[in-house]
C-alpha cells in the first residue's frame, strides 16, 4: 500500500492554516526553529515528533493519517463501535418485541 500522507506537509499546513508562529511552536516543542523547517520537508516523521506536535498544537495528526487508510481496516475504535452497534441492535430488537406486546395489551 502506497503512503499517501506527507507528514511534514500535514504539520506545515496546520501551522499555516491557523496562522501560528513557527518560532513559538518550535519553542513549545523544545526544538530549534530550523528543525521545524526540516520537519516540513520530510514525507515521514517519527511518531514521537508527531505526538509532540499534536500535544503542542492540540491537533490530532494521527486521525488525519488514519483517515487515509482503507475503511475496512480495523482499529480498536472500530472494533468497540462494532460491538456497541451489535448491543444496540439487540436492545432495539428487544424493545420492538416489548412494544408489540404493549400494543396488543392496549388493543384489548
Amino acid at each position: 500500500m502506497e503512503k499517501k500522507s506527507h507528514d511534514g506537509q500535514l504539520l506545515k499546513q496546520h501551522v499555516e492554516k491557523n496562522k501560528l508562529l513557527p518560532a513559538r511552536i518550535a519553542e513549545k516543542m523544545g526544538i530549534p526553529q530550523s528543525t521545524l523547517g526540516t520537519y516540513y520537508a520530510r514525507p515521514s516523521l517519527r511518531t514521537s515528533v508527531l505526538w509532540n506536535a499534536a500535544a503542542v498544537l492540540g491537533y490530532n495528526f494521527f486521525f488525519d493519517i488514519g483517515m487515509q487508510l482503507p475503511a475496512e481496516m480495523e482499529s480498536a475504535l472500530s472494533t468497540e463501535l462494532t460491538k456497541r452497534v451489535e448491543q444496540l441492535e439487540k436492545e432495539n430488537e428487544r424493545l420492538k418485541i416489548e412494544n408489540a406486546v404493549y400494543e396488543k395489551i392496549m388493543k384489548r
